[in-house]
Order: C-alpha cells, then structure tokens, then sequence
C-alpha cells in the first residue's frame, strides 16, 4: 500500500510543507475538488486536499480496478475514465455516475474530451487472441455518451495516446 500526500510549495527556494499524509490503494487524479482516487475495488473516493477526509465514495463497478495506466481527463467537473470493459463518466463534486458505456474496448487505454466530444480509440480481439487490423475511433457525446460516430481506420495500431489541441 502506498501512501498520498499533498504539498503546499510557497517561494522562490520551493519551501515545501507537508499538509497530510494516508494510505493510498489505488490510482491518484487530481481534480478541481482535491484527489480523486481510483481504490483496487472499483470505488472511486475523494479527499480533501486541506486534511485528507474522505468527501465522498462512489461505486463505479465494471472492474474499472483494472486502470492503471493512460489518461484520465477531468473536463468541466467530469471525470473520464476507460478500461477494456467501457467507459464511465463521473461528476467530481459529488461521484455521481452521469453515464457509461459498457462496451468491450480490448485496446482502449484513454479518452479525450474535447468541446463536448470524448473520442476514443478501440480495436478488439475476436475468438483466438488475434488484435483487429481494422480499429475503430469513436466519437460521444460527452455529455450523455451516446454514440455520434464511428470511423474504421484499416490496417492501423496506435502507438501512443491521443492528443487534442487548439
């Protein structure tokens, strides 16, 4: 078990003083709101960053436990997360579940939400362990998930995350 800790840096020297310190079982994101930590038992809990006190919990199920790399982008209070299992978006003030989607995503390691659209990258195994050659990008509506669109992409891997930019 690791543990968290916040630091306040203050000063041009990086004065550094230690706020709190806890056990830590999962994956740490930060958020507006303080830490939101991703626990090996598909919870999602949120501290505070002053005193390190649970401020809520919330289940998100769907073995969401198996995130441990990638990218969780935290966009106008909602928190994206995506494994192999689907996708879950998460209000960060609260934990409330706003949607997901529970569809296999074999390849998908993470998600990028930008002006209203979370785009994902997914390729999937069929029956004898083989990646697909012919992957898809997926295209939601950030705010409900519903599908906008899909474009197959032949005979191509991704080979780093996704970016967005202005």
């Amino acid at each position: 078990m690791l543990e968290i800790g916040i630091r306040i840096c203050a000063g041009l020297h990086g004065l550094v003083n230690q706020m709190w310190k806890g056990p830590l079982d999962g994956v740490p994101i930060a958020t507006a709101q303080g830490v939101v930590i991703l626990d090996s038992h598909d919870n999602l809990v949120a501290v505070s960053p002053e005193n390190g006190a649970s401020v809520w919990r919330s289940s998100i199920d769907a073995g969401f436990n198996e995130f441990t790399y990638g990218v969780a982008p935290v966009v106008n209070g909602v928190l994206y997360l995506v494994n192999q299992h689907g996708l879950v978006a998460v209000r960060t003030i609260d934990g409330a579940v706003l949607w997901r989607v529970d569809e296999p995503l074999d390849e998908a390691e993470s998600v990028i939400v930008r002006q209203g659209v979370a785009y994902l990258y997914r390729s999937t195994t069929p029956p004898g362990g083989i990646v697909s050659s012919d992957p898809e990008i997926i295209a939601l509506n950030a705010a409900t998930g519903k599908s906008l669109w899909k474009m197959t992409v032949h005979n191509a891997q991704m080979l780093a995350e996704p970016v967005a930019g202005e």
